[in-house]
């Protein structure tokens, strides 16, 4: 039986809903987690010859962890959207998202990702997969009326407000 959401998070109780996130916030944690990606990828480029992967390959799987990983921590929240006071909600019962539906919103851009770590022209096709989910994801989450993204609807969940 699934948990009450907090308090914070009901509106209606009929519902179970809290403020959706603005485009705006979603943005600025969006560039949170960005800074925070390139700063692992720097980090993968600097130690990948070091290592028994090649700095690409390091670099992507690094990658791939972080976008996996991300919405896993502390209610339902990647560092972006802690910082600026978001948590990812089960759209239909506003109850924390579950880790399965964290990775399900997160899924694709693992897999292309993975892809872009292969060598030769397996990793261009996972680095043009990367760059043509990025451009979908955030077209999708700007031209939906509720500003969820193409991985929220496949999960079933949506950003909000915490109180």
């Amino acid at each position: 039986m699934p948990a009450d959401p907090p308090d914070w998070l009901v509106v209606d109780r009929e519902r179970a809903v809290a403020p959706p996130a603005g485009r705006a916030t979603r943005l600025g944690a969006s560039g949170v987690e960005l800074l925070a990606l390139c700063t692992l990828e720097l980090l993968g480029t600097l130690l990948g010859p070091a290592t028994l992967f090649g700095a690409g390959v390091l670099s992507s799987l690094i990658a791939a962890a972080f976008w996996g990983l991300r919405d896993l921590g502390a209610g339902a929240a990647s560092p972006g959207k802690q910082l600026l006071g978001l948590t990812l909600v089960d759209a239909r019962t506003g109850a924390p998202a579950t880790p399965v539906q964290a990775l399900q919103r997160n899924g694709a851009m693992v897999a292309a990702w993975l892809l872009a770590a292969l060598p030769g022209p397996l990793g261009w096709v996972g680095a043009l997969a990367v760059l043509g989910l990025a451009l979908v994801e955030g077209a999708s989450a700007l031209l939906d009326p509720e500003g969820r993204r193409l991985g929220d609807r496949i999960a079933g969940t949506r950003l909000v407000r915490q109180r």
